[in-house]
């Protein structure tokens, strides 16, 4: 990576993050569901999580299957 790109990539990677982490602490505050002090380490498994979408869909893993990996990855970090 560029030198000059690293730190724009970190700044939207963060910013990302903290969209994510204030989604999750918003639902877990209006649902009271899970803790709300796990929410930025949620959010990092949750972003981690697209690069594996985005992997599936350049395979053309079939819907079902996404639609599996999703439901499951929403349950295992977030709750049922």
């Amino acid at each position: 990576m560029r030198e000059e790109v690293w730190p724009l990539y970190l700044q939207t990677q963060e910013k990302q993050l903290a969209i994510i982490t204030e989604t999750i602490r918003r639902w877990r505050s209006e649902t009271g569901r899970g803790r709300v002090e796990d929410a930025e380490d949620d959010a990092r498994v949750m972003a981690a999580t697209a690069y594996m979408l985005a992997q599936m869909s350049a395979t053309r893993v079939p819907g079902p299957k996404v639609e599996r990996f999703l439901r499951t990855a929403i349950r295992d970090t977030l709750g049922e």
